[in-house]
């Protein structure tokens, strides 16, 4: 399902992130399940040149997935078995009350409020800015939709789509951070955070090259980030942190009403284990400060990071444990979680997700092709699909959302 990809490079100024802070990094008092029985650090020089070698390394565990590795694989026996399905596209959303991102299939599918009837549908692979396997999503307060898509059309860095009514109103293009451009660039992206005045595209890692005249390799994770609005402004690059110090990889990502930028991220803890934390940038775009907030080890698997509740709460998925851990905030290093809703107690895969309006609904893309829709307050859940859900759905988003 997932289409070829040819490859280029591109050169764009770069700001870097400066001086980074660490907490000590342990595993007592952790709410999650913290074994891991796979790596997802990304190995320097695995630059995939193609859609199919991207999903054969992530599902061979040489370069991060957004889904565990046995997930990885069923798609990848998918992509190989099946071609990719086509929609009559109906780019109509008003209609819509639930988005949600097929990923593999590359299509944003637009649902009524039970999940089961579609009622608009997005290609985001022949959109004048192509993006492909579309994973996390956001919708701003004005119901314009944005979706994070781990590569472009270039094969060399991720792409973030901004729909307005159904249909491509801007796409912010993730570029080589060099003014000297790069010998070669990838990078790819989970997910997206987004306010009034910034879109930031989550790198889940970086690895360029720069030639200027001697060779230079570099593998970061962090992000990029454009003024809202203007997608052919130069993007600046945030780093937090060069191959895995202390960052190896980055997952999904909110900012909260003050601007700072909350990730989950994965790392060495106790010196030989790889698990999955959180981590907080404060001041982005101003002052950045690096901290990390819960070690890696905390959680079983990343997944979905998003700020609710007038930006009072954050919500922490764990994929692995199938929990949705919510903190309040401000939150310091080691806190721990006030409430934890539970999706399902077995069979199901939440990724990543959003509330409605009135916070009194969260929705969940679900790995298995369907929906898992909550109730906040009694934290009662049910698993919802259209026939059309034929394929891992790892983002979901209300409209009109909390934002």
């Amino acid at each position: 399902m997932r289409s070829a990809l040819a490859t280029a490079a591109c050169a764009v100024i770069a700001a870097l992130l400066a001086g980074c802070s660490t907490t000590s990094q342990g595993s007592s008092g952790l709410p999650g399940s913290a074994g891991m029985t796979q790596t997802a650090e990304v190995l320097p020089g695995a630059v995939p040149h193609s859609a199919l070698a991207l999903l054969r390394m992530q599902a061979e565990g040489k370069l991060p997935g957004p889904v565990p590795i046995k997930v990885l694989r069923a798609e990848l026996k998918r992509f190989e078995t099946q071609s990719r399905p086509h929609f009559n596209l109906r780019p109509d959303a008003s209609g819509v009350q639930i988005w949600s991102a097929m990923t593999d299939a590359g299509y944003v599918l637009g649902s009524s409020a039970s999940g089961k009837k579609i009622n608009a549908s997005v290609d985001t692979e022949t959109q004048t800015t192509p993006g492909y396997y579309p994973t996390g999503l956001k919708v701003d307060h004005s119901r314009n939709l944005w979706v994070a898509n781990e590569v472009g059309s270039s094969n060399s860095g991720g792409v973030v789509q901004e729909y307005a009514g159904g249909k491509l109103a801007s796409a912010y293009s993730v570029q080589c951070p060099s003014p000297a451009g790069c010998n070669y660039m990838y990078s790819a992206s989970f997910d997206v955070a987004v306010n009034s005045k910034n879109v930031f595209a989550a790198l889940e890692y970086m690895d360029y090259e720069v030639c200027n005249p001697s060779c230079s390799s570099y593998n970061i994770s962090g992000f990029e980030y454009w003024p809202n609005g203007n997608p052919s402004a130069t993007p600046t690059l945030l780093s937090v942190g060069n191959y895995c110090s202390p960052v190896c990889a980055l997952g999904w990502a909110d900012v909260d009403r003050s601007g700072n930028l909350w990730f989950t991220d994965s790392g060495y803890y106790d010196g030989t284990h790889y698990g999955y934390g959180l981590s907080e940038v404060t001041n982005p775009t101003t002052n950045p400060k690096y901290t990390q907030i819960e070690p890696p080890g905390t959680y079983s698997f990343w997944g979905g990071v998003y700020v609710s509740n007038g930006g009072k709460t954050l919500n922490v998925i764990d994929e692995g444990a199938r929990k949705v851990y919510q903190y309040a905030l401000p939150l310091s290093s080691g806190g721990t979680p006030f409430n934890t809703l539970t999706p399902c107690q077995s069979g199901c895969i939440p990724t990543s997700g959003g509330f409605n309006k009135g916070d009194t609904k969260i929705v969940i893309g679900d790995a298995n092709d369907w929906l898992d829709i909550g109730d906040v307050a009694t934290n009662h859940w049910k698993q919802s699909k259209a026939p059309e859900m034929n394929s891992s759905l790892l983002g979901a988003a209300y409209t009109p959302s909390d934002k």
